[in-house]
């Protein structure tokens, strides 16, 4: 096993708010476990911290939120590589723009299997890892599944996928407070990422995605926030 730094994973981890995340942990000299399901992503990442952090510090790991089985392989890696797993950020998102009428079940079933089902799965792996010295779980949601979806006309499906994190979060943070494990969630508005220009071009913000970086650090410093479990935290955006 490696050196008792802590170890934070974070899914969706090669661009936008996830690679915002690998930057605010490397600074605090976390091993970060990155994923994505783009290899190439993550290597031109590496790459490119390569001049300014310690790379043994990095360890990305290729895989598919919409898979049980990559997700079970990504925390076996964890499990050999550090027997232990801090923090656990359920970033990994995808969204596809459709009024509720037109939209196709295989895109329901593409957005729930990864925002719904891939963030569950994760927690229920990283369990384990966590029951023994505590560690903290931050969920990622988004305002639109908390506002509802008359500000976000085609986010039916994504906004009730973003609604289901933070009911999750909320009835995490009792179960498994017995073992100091503390489950926050923060929901952002409009961030300036790849998955917004994407799904809404015309929308414009101001807040960047080291604005959020930053308060996920902050819900999992044990230092800050040791207190602090089934909060939701809202982040509106300068539009």
């Amino acid at each position: 096993m490696l050196d008792q730094k802590r170890v934070v994973c974070i899914t969706g981890g090669s661009r936008g708010i996830g690679a915002a995340c690998v930057r605010r942990f490397l600074k605090e000299c976390y091993h970060v476990v990155y994923c994505s399901r783009n290899k190439e992503d993550l290597f031109l990442l590496k790459d490119e911290l390569s001049s300014e952090y310690d790379t043994a510090l990095l360890h990305p790991f290729e895989a598919d939120m919409a898979s049980l089985d990559d997700i079970s392989q990504l925390f076996s890696y964890i499990q050999k590589q550090f027997g232990v797993l801090n923090c656990l950020i359920n970033n990994a998102a995808v969204i596809e723009v459709a009024n509720a009428e037109s939209v196709s079940i295989d895109s329901f079933k593409k957005q729930m299997d990864v925002n719904v089902l891939g963030v569950f799965s994760c927690i229920q792996n990283a369990i384990p890892l966590m029951k023994e010295s505590g560690g903290n779980i931050v969920n990622v949601s988004s305002l639109s599944g908390i506002k509802g979806v008359e500000k976000f006309p085609g986010f039916s499906v994504y906004a009730m996928t973003k609604s289901s994190i933070v009911g999750l979060t909320e009835v995490l943070a009792v179960e498994l407070k017995e073992f100091n494990i503390n489950v926050n969630c923060i929901a952002p508005g409009a961030v300036d990422t790849d998955m917004l220009r994407y799904a809404a071009p015309d929308l414009k913000t101001t807040t960047m995605p080291e604005n959020i970086a930053d308060s996920i650090y902050f819900l999992s410093n044990p230092s800050q926030s040791s207190q602090l479990t089934g909060s939701i935290l809202e982040v509106h955006s300068n539009e």
